[in-house]
């Protein structure tokens, strides 16, 4: 996979939003499938330092496909946030075992803490830098 190099054009954040049915179980894999194909072209376009993934408007109740949004970046390891809501929050906590979203270091309820988890991992990759 070729991965373009940063430019004065590229994105700081992606920001990659999903709504609709997440089918259940093993019919979702092919829902997954897309999704992982839409992060992978975001990314791939935009070159940015870090994404988040906002999915506060997709219904979700179960099925394994979906792990991998945890680490989104197709690219290795940048910094991602994950934004839930209402119709999936439960769904993703059973999956990962965690009782309380606060467990899981990079998901979040609202925009505004993720944006900020994500602009802080970038200054601490700029610190890293020099």
């Amino acid at each position: 996979m070729i991965r373009p190099e940063p430019s004065a054009a590229y994105a700081k954040i992606v920001v990659i939003e999903f709504s609709g049915q997440y089918r259940e179980g093993a019919a979702g894999a092919s829902d997954s499938r897309f999704m992982m194909a839409i992060a992978e072209a975001a990314w791939t376009t935009t070159s940015p330092m870090a994404g988040l993934l906002d999915l506060r408007g997709l219904a979700y109740s179960w099925g394994d496909n979906i792990s991998w949004i945890e680490n989104f970046s197709p690219f290795g390891n940048y910094p991602t946030a994950v934004i839930v809501g209402d119709r999936n929050k439960e769904a993703l906590l059973s999956l990962y075992g965690v009782e309380s979203i606060n467990q899981l270091e990079n998901f979040f309820d609202e925009f505004e803490p993720a944006w900020q988890y994500l602009e802080d991992k970038i200054e601490l990759i700029g610190k890293k830098d020099k």
